[in-house]
């Protein structure tokens, strides 16, 4: 007897179509937010700089479900070209440490130039020692390390924006 199952592929898995890609990759400058949800006055802004698509639409999932708005970007320089043309004020940056062309530390230096509170949390799989983590990225920078749940990462970041958590004790 042979059994056959059949796997239901998380949205952000599927095969991107017109309403699934987000908006950096069709070459539109504009935010990412849940289609059925109207922005919310008091929803945060977050800037997400992810070289890997698959990440970066995950990660774009889970914040749109938790009520953030979300501008993606597939690089730093993309990322400036968001801010500069859109002229984006930005509550939180998420983002790798490693991508091609510019590291996310070296990113967040260029910003925190024109915004030295800027609010970051990097995420990496490659910096796994408290001591290298704190050397590369200052003791003030929030780090989430890949691989990581919805759960964390909503955590992590409703921490860095000094909102209160999900589950309340």
């Amino acid at each position: 007897m042979v059994r056959t199952h059949t796997v239901e592929r998380p949205d952000a898995l599927r095969k991107p179509g017109p309403e699934s890609t987000p908006p950096e990759s069709r070459h539109e400058l504009r935010p990412w937010r849940s289609p059925n949800a109207p922005p919310h006055p008091d929803s945060k802004s977050v800037l997400l700089v992810e070289d890997d698509d698959l990440v970066r639409g995950v990660v774009i999932e889970w914040l749109v479900r938790a009520g953030y708005e979300v501008f993606p970007a597939a690089a730093p320089d993309a990322a400036f070209r968001l801010i500069e043309e859109k002229n984006l004020s930005i509550d939180l940056v998420v983002t790798d440490t490693v991508m091609p062309g510019m590291s996310g530390p070296e990113m967040i230096e260029r910003l925190r130039a024109h915004d030295e509170s800027l609010r970051v949390l990097y995420m990496s799989g490659y910096l796994r020692s408290e001591s290298t983590r704190r050397d590369r990225l200052g003791p003030a920078a929030g780090f989430i390390e890949k691989p990581f749940t919805a759960e964390a990462l909503l955590t992590r970041v409703r921490e860095l924006l000094g909102e209160p958590s999900a589950n309340p004790a």
